[in-house]
């Protein structure tokens, strides 16, 4: 800026160039300084934007960690879990979170699973919704017993209702957030849900009642309000198999 100066006011004082290119040259040469200015920021955010797509393609090439059958089974119609001798250990590790576990559950029974923090709890869920393979023994679904290896993922996930510690809202309305369990649902239907997760009287309370805005990942309302409606959720889903919780209470009071 200050060298355009030092050789044009020279230039405007012999009269080679008017006085107004002078201001007409200052102002090329700010408008030359705004150009450049972003670029070292723009390397920076190229070098991380190409990190971040570099490991982006490395889990699209990554083999996924359960794959489909070939020919999958039809998903039961009546809702049972039978597993016989399960042991799992993660890809990698040498640890076994799970060993010869046993149990059965009948439709219209409730089974309560509880043990101290790291004993697999979760991980059992997370193999009955197919999110990991590689377990030893069997797990069963349905009163014919239908082993889960033979089932289509996709399949055992819309089969089960899942209400999980950490509830994952989205940046729209309540009402859009508790359809999710059930795309196009009626409003009277969602009311019946909130009712039974106890949301009646706090959704009759907010001013634009359904309509209200939850902000990015629920932060608008409270740790209790955000499970609630993840329970209202998994209601309003009405999965055909069962409802599989993992400590749903605990932000509720």
């Amino acid at each position: 800026m200050w060298l355009v100066f030092i050789v044009a006011i020279p230039l405007v004082r012999s009269g080679e160039i008017p006085g107004a290119m002078l201001a007409a040259l200052g102002l090329m040469a700010l408008s030359a300084f705004e150009a450049v200015q972003p670029l070292p920021q723009a390397v920076e955010i190229l070098s991380s934007s190409r990190e971040a797509g570099s490991r982006l393609m490395e889990i699209l090439d990554s083999d996924p960690p359960v794959a489909d059958p070939a020919n999958p089974a039809p998903f039961p119609p009546h809702p049972a879990v039978h597993i016989q001798d399960l042991s799992f250990s993660y890809p990698g590790s040498r640890e076994v979170v799970l060993q010869d576990i046993n149990l059965q559950l009948g439709e219209g029974q409730k089974l309560a699973i509880v043990g101290p923090s790291g004993s697999g709890k979760s991980t059992l869920g997370n193999l009955i919704l197919r999110f990991w393979s590689g377990y030893e023994g069997e797990i069963n679904l349905g009163a014919n017993r239908t082993p889960l290896r033979t089932l289509a993922q996709e399949e055992v996930r819309q089969g089960i209702s899942v209400v999980s510690q950490g509830t994952d809202l989205f940046n729209d309305t309540l009402r859009a957030n508790i359809a999710l369990g059930k795309p196009g649902a009626e409003d009277s239907e969602i009311l019946a849900a909130a009712q039974k997760a106890r949301l009646e009287e706090w959704i009759q309370s907010l001013p634009d009642g359904l309509e209200t805005q939850l902000g990015e990942r629920g932060t608008q309302i409270s740790a209790g309000e955000r499970q609630r409606v993840a329970i209202a959720r998994a209601v309003l889903k009405d999965a055909p198999s069962f409802c599989l919780t993992n400590q749903p209470e605990i932000s509720i009071q």
